[in-house]
């Protein structure tokens, strides 16, 4: 029997306290549909390793779950694949917004729009 076990055993993945891992939303209840659920959540910090199995996350904000995970929830992020939210910059300098006055025909067989712009175009800067 050790055999077959030993086929499919795998190892914990090493984690350590400061490292980012991944919660699995395999046993996490929302109302959303299953098949349109998240498959993972985070990158999350982990504060402390409890035991060998089990690691307390630093979860933010008011989610009612609780902080304990046993180690094959959680998957450790690979090393610089994906940057958190608050490192991105985004430079809005070169952005030009146009305001559209009004649409003059509907769309034509690929999918455009006649459309008038605001000032300081004229009518004759209509196009589709």
């Amino acid at each position: 029997m050790t055999y077959y076990y030993d086929k499919k055993h795998l190892e914990a993945p090493l984690l350590k306290e400061e490292d980012k891992a991944y919660l699995l939303a395999r046993n996490l209840k929302t109302k959303r549909p299953k098949k349109l659920n998240f498959q993972k959540y985070g990158p999350y910090t982990i504060k402390k390793q409890l035991n060998k199995h089990q690691y307390e996350l630093d979860i933010p904000g008011p989610l009612r779950i609780h902080r304990t995970f046993h180690v094959s929830l959680l998957e450790p992020t690979p090393p610089g694949l994906r940057k958190d939210l608050e490192d991105i910059e985004i430079e809005y300098d070169n952005y030009t917004k146009y305001d559209v006055k009004k649409i003059l025909e509907e769309p034509n067989e690929n999918n455009e729009y006649l459309v008038r712009w605001f000032l300081p175009y004229s009518p004759e800067d209509d196009f589709w």
